[in-house]
């Protein structure tokens, strides 16, 4: 592959992505609006600054169920 006189190994795969303003705030009211109408999972892939979403369904679980005046919630 030749990009401009330069030239990329075959291993190397260019990606371009669309660098456009994100908002959080639409974005999180939609969330919270589409709540108890489909699951957590679909809900959390929507928001941006979540980049695994099994990994923070199983904090969200883990922290609901810590309490804060000092015990385990059942």
């Amino acid at each position: 592959m030749e990009i401009k006189s330069l030239t990329v190994p075959d291993d190397i795969k260019i990606i371009f992505t669309i660098n456009l303003p994100e908002n959080v705030l639409e974005t999180a009211q939609t969330v919270n609006q589409l709540r108890n109408l489909v699951s957590d999972e679909t809900l959390l892939s929507q928001i941006p600054f979540v980049s695994d979403v099994d990994k923070e369904v199983l904090r969200v679980k883990e922290a609901n169920s810590i309490d804060i005046y000092g015990g385990l919630n059942d």
